[in-house]
């Protein structure tokens, strides 16, 4: 029988047969280890750099929606103050083009209560048209590193009708060389008396439709807008006192009687003026006046009254020596931009 065991002499000497297996399983597991290791710090690496840039994503978001809604709050702001302000905005105009807006603090570099700002332009697309504003709002963000720009348009929907030259709810007294000529020339809800050698192109006394309506349904019929709109619309002066007439633009509302003699230009026929006196109106001397004059009590015009536009009065009109065109060109000027403006569906643009 064939001893198969080890020599009893060899039972304490250490195997070697197992030693490359060790050191291959040592090699092993360090490689294992070192992979582990730098897939971990990669790992680390990649979720830090996704933090950074979830952060950043997320602070750009903000800092986008903050200009937006910006933006947006100027588009809404724009609309009432062009409501408020059209006829002074109108009147930068230059070529037939208005371009509103970088110059007034009241528009630019508006700041809201979380500290994002808006800034408000106002153009129009088509040369001399000036009852559709295009309307550019834009909005940045509190930290500045965001804007945002909306655009939409706006259409003048002013309930305002040209009147004649002359217009009453009350009586026309008129004398010695007076002129006045356009279509319905002489409108009034009362009578129509003359003498001497006046010479009115076309009459229309006793006229219902001026004494059924109410001072303020008159006013609002031709303006398009209410007393309360109109003064908040207008340069306002509380009293005449220091008025210079020669010097006045757009709307304006004197809140008293006024007195105007002397020779005296009031606006001209590129630049008419919608005056209206909350009170008596005396014109007397040399006197020539170029657009819409709204008085809410009675008027005495004498002299040399030039009057090129028209004349609304409330109460009874006195004329002598007076002359008087119509020029509806020079009313619509005037009228323009008075009333209300409303957006204009579809026409909303985020850029």
């Amino acid at each position: 029988m064939i001893n198969t065991f080890r020599n009893p002499e060899d039972k304490n000497r250490p195997c070697h047969v197992a030693e490359p297996v060790k050191k291959q399983l040592g090699a092993a597991a360090l490689i294992l280890t070192t992979i582990l290791m730098v897939a971990a710090v990669l790992i680390m690496i990649y979720a830090a750099n996704f933090s950074m840039l979830q952060q950043k994503s997320s602070t750009n978001q903000k800092s986008n929606n903050q200009a937006f809604e910006a933006a947006q709050a100027g588009l809404q702001f724009g609309l009432v103050y062009l409501t408020k302000n059209a006829s002074a905005i109108i009147a930068t105009k230059s070529g037939g083009f208005i371009n509103y807006g970088p110059s007034d603090t009241n528009l630019t570099n508006v700041t809201l209560a979380n500290g994002s700002k808006f800034s408000v332009v106002y153009t129009n697309p088509t040369a001399n048209n000036y009852d559709l504003i295009q309307i550019t709002s834009t909005g940045t963000a509190s930290d500045g590193t965001g804007t945002h720009t909306v655009q939409e348009l706006a259409q003048s929907v002013s309930g305002a009708s040209l009147p004649g030259t002359i217009t009453t709810r009350s009586n026309v007294v008129a004398s010695g060389n007076v002129s006045v000529t356009g279509n319905y020339a002489v409108d009034a809800g009362g009578s129509i008396s003359t003498s001497g050698h006046v010479n009115f192109s076309s009459t229309n006394p006793n006229d219902t439709n001026l004494t059924n309506m109410s001072a303020d349904d008159l006013f609002t019929a031709i303006t398009g807008v209410s007393k309360i709109t109109m003064q908040a619309q207008s340069t306002y002066y509380p009293n005449s006192s220091g008025v210079n007439y020669s010097n006045l633009s757009g709307n304006v509302w004197i809140n008293s009687s006024v007195s105007l003699a002397g020779n005296t230009t009031v606006g001209s026929a590129a630049n008419p003026v919608l005056l209206v006196v909350n009170g008596n109106f005396s014109g007397s001397g040399t006197v020539a006046f170029y657009g819409l004059l709204y008085v809410t009590g009675t008027t005495s015009l004498s002299g040399t009254f030039d009057l090129h536009g028209g004349l609304i009065s409330e109460g009874q009109i006195t004329m002598s020596g007076t002359a008087a065109t119509y020029d509806s060109g020079i009313l619509k000027k005037v009228l323009t931009g008075t009333g209300t403006y409303a957006k204009v569906p579809g026409s909303w643009k985020d850029f």
